[in-house]
């Protein structure tokens, strides 16, 4: 473990786990470090991303033996910058869909808000709350781990103050 500011070994190991490679996305507000991991060189790897503080964010199949992993940077056009700014509350189809046994959840807030987004079971049974708490505008993505959960169609629900949008989503085993 090296602290990357300094260039020196530290004491305690930031994240401790077995990986293939590693990479720091520095050119971003809040880097994230991109984590390669494979199993067994036999079958498909992964990727999980971590924040600042070596929480895991999400993660995403790689092919096997995932090795080095490059950012690619370049500058938004005007037209994309507008088009990437939110202009209703909105919630999105999750995607994959079908998944399994995790999926991402994207939804736009015009401004900043306090949010609470909740996954349901047709039997309007609570299976979770990936998000509760305050977010700023802009588009925000939250990854849902149905690990546990029983193939089937599910129900998610974003509520704000004064508005709430609904989903369906489809986990199949």
């Amino acid at each position: 473990v090296i602290d990357i500011e300094n260039r020196e070994l530290v004491d305690e190991p930031w994240l401790e786990r077995s990986m293939h490679s590693f990479d720091i996305e520095t050119g971003q507000p809040d880097p994230m470090v991109y984590v390669t991991v494979a199993p067994d060189f036999a079958s498909a790897g992964k990727v999980v991303r971590y924040d600042a503080s070596a929480v895991a964010v999400d993660s995403f199949q790689a092919g096997v033996g995932p090795g080095p992993i490059a950012f690619h940077y370049r500058e938004a056009t005007n037209a994309e910058q507008e088009a990437d700014q939110p202009v209703t509350f909105q919630l999105d189809q999750n995607y994959p869909n079908p998944f399994n046994p995790t999926t991402n959840i994207r939804f736009h807030l015009e401004q900043g808000a306090t949010v609470r987004l909740e996954v349901y079971d047709l039997q309007g049974r609570l299976m979770d709350t990936p998000v509760a708490g305050q977010y700023g505008r802009g588009v925000h993505t939250v990854t849902l781990d149905a690990t546990d959960w029983a193939s089937g169609v599910y129900i998610y629900r974003l509520h704000s103050a004064n508005e709430v949008q609904q989903r369906k989503m489809m986990l199949i085993r």
